[in-house]
């Protein structure tokens, strides 16, 4: 499975120490060229710590494909309906691979590309897919979406909703 994260997600995840989360779950992870511009070269231009912490893993790990994207008029035509360039981006490279996930923090782009019918899943769904796979315990588990709420990537009732289907599978 490829999953491909919108500029949020990979932000959040670095912030928060769990963006290695990403390959140990999935086959591969795709950034498009649009999110890495998005949130490493205009990071790096704004003096964001986190677009060098970015740059470095990226550059350092083989799990992460950087994607070049095409999509003739459909980005421009779509960019109308979702807010950022990265979701836009996102959202077209899941449409055209059927076999890839979207994955994003931002509320309002989730329920788009859920009404738009791609396979798309919050970032604070990894930590309870990671829980399920065992690859967090369950306070490991606790762990992460508490660091994710404080970086911004959840909410307490996510969390709360989280835990609980987590402790459904404890019993």
């Amino acid at each position: 499975m490829i999953i491909v994260p919108d500029c949020c997600t990979l932000i959040y995840l670095t912030k928060a120490g769990l963006l290695n989360l990403l390959p140990e779950l999935f086959d591969e992870v795709w950034i498009s060229g649009v999110v890495y511009r998005e949130c490493v070269t205009r990071g790096k231009q704004e003096g964001k710590d986190d677009a060098f912490i970015l740059e470095k893993l990226l550059e350092e790990s083989q799990s992460f494909k950087i994607k070049k994207t095409s999509y003739d008029n459909d980005f421009e035509k779509e960019r109308s309906y979702f807010t950022g360039f990265g979701e836009t981006d996102v959202y077209l490279t899941v449409k055209q691979n059927k076999n890839a996930i979207a994955i994003t923090s931002d509320n309002r782009a989730y329920k788009k590309m859920q009404r738009r019918g791609v396979n798309v899943i919050k970032t604070d769904e990894l930590m309870f897919l990671s829980f399920k796979r065992k690859i967090l315990n369950f306070d490991d588990f606790c762990d992460s979406l508490s660091k994710l709420r404080w970086v911004g990537g959840t909410t307490d009732e996510r969390i709360a909703f989280l835990i609980k289907k987590a402790l459904n599978i404890e019993k």
